[in-house]
């Protein structure tokens, strides 16, 4: 958290974290919060490791790029999400309310190698494999 803070106070815009989920869950659980918490200053930021690319977004919208067929979900985190909008998965959605207690948007996939995925007010976890 220290760090992100640090490269927020600095004027960084775009944060990546790396090994950010190497085997403690709870430091996996603080490294979530610390991408909520910069989401919410309108700093884009994501973490990879060895599979994965984990992004948080708030009140924003969000292309990534990816392999067709692969794993992509998207949870509400910090509370509801509303206005979510998915493009490019399997499994589309328009204007959906997701919440923290109910991952409706769990194992989509990418149809071919982009997917856009927006919220109007609230914040989202994506996590897309490599």
């Amino acid at each position: 958290m220290l760090s992100v803070e640090r490269a927020v106070e600095s004027g960084y815009n775009e944060i990546e974290i790396f090994g950010g989920t190497g085997g403690r869950i709870d430091h996996t659980v603080a490294n979530f919060q610390t991408m909520l918490w910069a989401s919410k200053q309108n700093v884009k930021i994501k973490m990879t490791d060895k599979n994965h690319v984990y992004f948080m977004i708030t009140n924003d919208t969000l292309e990534i790029k990816g392999k067709d067929g692969a794993d992509l979900s998207v949870f509400a985190f910090g509370g509801d999400a509303k206005g979510v909008t998915i493009k490019g998965g399997k499994y589309q959605a328009e204007n959906v309310t997701l919440t923290m207690d109910n991952p409706t948007a769990v194992s989509n996939s990418f149809i071919g190698k982009k997917v856009r995925i927006s919220v109007e007010s609230g914040s989202l976890l994506v996590i897309a494999a490599k």
